[in-house]
């Protein structure tokens, strides 16, 4: 019998944040966050997409990736590290059935493009970690969103679901925030939440700042809330996870 694979949740949860920097501005991020109350569970190498990574458990099952570039040049697909960094660069969701979304995508205006991608990555003690994610326009530019397929690759860190740091909040701002809000409501189907939008216990929000590069806030709680990670674009926002 093959192993027991749990199945993903039905509504979606925030499954990672990508945070694009240089290696030495990943390991302040890095060292940044730890001091918060997160902890470090891999470094990851992707030799496809030519980055390392530093993957930090949300609560949940999710996580954080702290992704930079083996050497210079080396992530094949133009250069998403060469502006604004290091930023929040991408927020993905779970998914339990990628081939539906896909489907769904291709009757609503805008998602020509929509496009699949399978990937590895080997963790530090030599195993292979795997993802399928889907995008409903291409990641290019400074900021993309993201479903993550988990039914046959489930969140890497659900052992540390009900322990790790959780997110509270996403805020989205900037000139394309309601851009992304009406594609978070078209496409991801986000749980909705009065005038917001919720991903598990995360509110999702946006606000439109026309002639601001748009950007996300994550809110997390944490231990020890006044630590700051220091970001070109986006943020993150600590709370303490006291009471």
């Amino acid at each position: 019998m093959g192993a027991y694979i749990p199945a993903p949740p039905r509504q979606r949860i925030i499954d990672h944040i990508i945070v694009m920097a240089t290696p030495e501005q990943a390991l302040a991020i890095a060292e940044g966050l730890e001091k918060a109350g997160l902890r470090m569970a891999n470094a990851v190498v992707e030799p496809a997409l030519g980055i390392q990574s530093r993957m930090m458990p949300l609560g949940g099952g999710g996580f954080i990736e702290i992704a930079c570039e083996l050497s210079p040049g080396s992530f094949p697909h133009g250069n998403p590290f060469e502006n604004n960094t290091p930023r929040i660069a991408n927020v993905s969701y779970t998914t339990a059935d990628g081939a539906a979304d896909m489907a769904s995508w291709a009757e609503q205006p805008g998602t020509e493009n929509a496009m699949a991608q399978c990937g590895s990555w080997r963790r530090e003690d030599g195993t292979m970690g795997y993802f399928v994610a889907l995008w409903p326009t291409p990641p290019t530019g400074e900021l993309f969103f993201a479903l993550q397929e988990r039914r046959l690759f489930p969140l890497p860190f659900l052992d540390e679901a009900d322990t790790a740091p959780e997110i509270r909040a996403v805020r989205v701002y900037g000139d394309e925030a309601g851009l992304w809000e009406r594609r978070h409501r078209d496409l991801f189907a986000l749980q909705e939440d009065g005038d917001r939008l919720r991903a598990g216990n995360a509110t999702v929000e946006f606000e439109q700042i026309d002639g601001v590069h748009t950007q996300v806030e994550v809110t997390i709680a944490v231990p020890n809330p006044d630590v700051e990670v220091p970001l070109d674009s986006g943020a993150f926002k600590f709370v303490s996870d006291a009471g």
